[in-house]
């Protein structure tokens, strides 16, 4: 193997390499997200139970009409649903960008493969 071929090969290996480097940050940045995403929503459900076990117990203690509790309690429900959809949503989105960098990076070391074997 003469000089110029060896440059280029190391070359294309320094170049695949700050790609792989890339797609791994990529790939750990959108697990940090699904992270955030998942401990922002368990906040949210917890802080709509406590809203929720504190109107009941308002409205038990105050001995209002039990309208109220229904009415309340079909908006907290209709709130979580609404966040368990958004973090479904959140997940699957993110589980696709990884099968995608994961496939780019498996490429990526296929191409050099190849090229390092011929």
């Amino acid at each position: 193997m003469d000089d110029e071929t060896h440059k280029i090969d190391v070359n294309l290996v320094e170049v695949v390499a700050v790609v792989v480097v890339v797609e791994l940050v990529v790939v750990v940045v959108v697990v940090v997200v699904v992270v955030v995403v998942v401990v922002v929503v368990v906040v949210v459900v917890v802080v709509v139970v406590v809203v929720v076990v504190v109107v009941v117990v308002v409205v038990i203690v105050v001995e209002e009409v039990v309208v109220v509790v229904v009415v309340v309690v079909e908006v907290v429900v209709v709130v979580e649903v609404v966040i368990i959809v958004f973090v479904v949503v959140v997940l699957l989105l993110s589980e696709v960008l990884v099968v995608v960098v994961v496939f780019i990076m498996i490429t990526k070391v296929v191409d050099v493969l190849i090229v390092l074997l011929y």
